[in-house]
């Protein structure tokens, strides 16, 4: 028997090419706020200022990967934190998305972590685990 699986897409805005400028911890989820906006996927793709909120996170499975200097290859050190300490410990940063991945109650953000005190950028990936809605807050 072979079965045939393609997931819908339809996500409201892209997150490739925003600036997570703020990630907090709010009663519905986790809020991710933006340095420049997110892009409507309608033509003519205006890019909004607004908020993403992950709906009901499960913070045991929620992670940051922080990884080595951005263009490197090869053999690499990194740091793998729970999102909660990522946010207790730099809250002061921008992280410039370049991969928005969904999966089953999952979303994986890759892209480069910029820190005030560190010389070019870090790789970084944010794994969040959530049971709820993704919210898309705009000023449209």
């Amino acid at each position: 028997m072979t079965t045939n699986f393609k997931p819908k897409k339809g996500a409201p805005y892209s997150l490739h090419d925003a600036r997570v400028s703020r990630i907090e911890i709010v009663e519905s989820g986790i809020r991710l706020s933006f340095e420049n906006g997110l892009t409507s996927v309608l033509e003519p793709y205006p890019r909004v200022n607004g908020t993403v909120t992950y709906e009901h996170p499960d913070p045991d499975f929620c992670v940051v990967y922080i990884l080595s200097r951005n263009g490197e290859t090869g053999k690499f050190g990194g740091e793998k934190m729970m999102l909660t300490d990522f946010i207790g410990r730099y809250w002061k940063f921008t992280f410039e998305i370049v991969d928005e991945t969904f999966g089953y109650d999952t979303v994986s953000l890759g892209g480069f972590l910029d820190l005030p005190d560190t010389d070019g950028f870090l790789e970084m990936n944010i794994c969040i685990c959530h049971s709820g809605s993704i919210v898309y807050e705009t000023d449209e």
